[in-house]
């Protein structure tokens, strides 16, 4: 479902949901569906206001297992890159993947976890740079 598909009412029953679910976030909670309750355990619970709190503010949702597998271009779209760069990532060697016939697929897990330690090495580096700014007076 997409954004643009999501009609006022979805909108507002996630709102709803989101708001109810967000009450009782650290608990397992009963949920009755038709003539049928079921117990949420807090985890599930976790997993489902996220995503009715992003279809709530209009936002995309894609739901995954970490073992997917990921095009090549789906992996540049999640890692915000072209695809020729993830092709060179994996000619390299810097993130796994295995081929399905003659298509490189890369587990969602690995592309996550190469995301995760970008952004470390970034903020690391960042902090750096700002530290150097400081010492040498430029006000950062």
């Amino acid at each position: 479902m997409n954004s643009q598909t999501l009609k006022p009412n979805d909108i507002k029953a996630a709102r709803e949901l989101s708001r109810l679910f967000a009450q009782h976030k650290g608990y397992s909670t009963q949920l009755q569906i038709g003539s049928e309750q079921i117990t949420l355990p807090k985890n599930v619970l976790q997993i489902m206001l996220e995503v009715v709190t992003q279809v709530a503010n209009g936002k995309q949702v894609s739901v995954l297992s970490k073992e997917s597998d990921l095009t090549t271009a789906e992996t540049a779209e999640l890692l915000n890159v072209s695809r020729p760069y993830v092709v060179q990532l994996l000619q390299e060697g810097k993130l796994p993947f295995h081929m399905v016939g003659t298509h490189r697929r890369v587990l969602l897990e690995d592309a996550l976890r190469y995301k995760e330690a970008q952004r470390k090495k970034s903020l690391e580096i960042m902090g750096k740079l700002s530290k150097e700014a400081q010492e040498l007076g430029y006000g950062y």
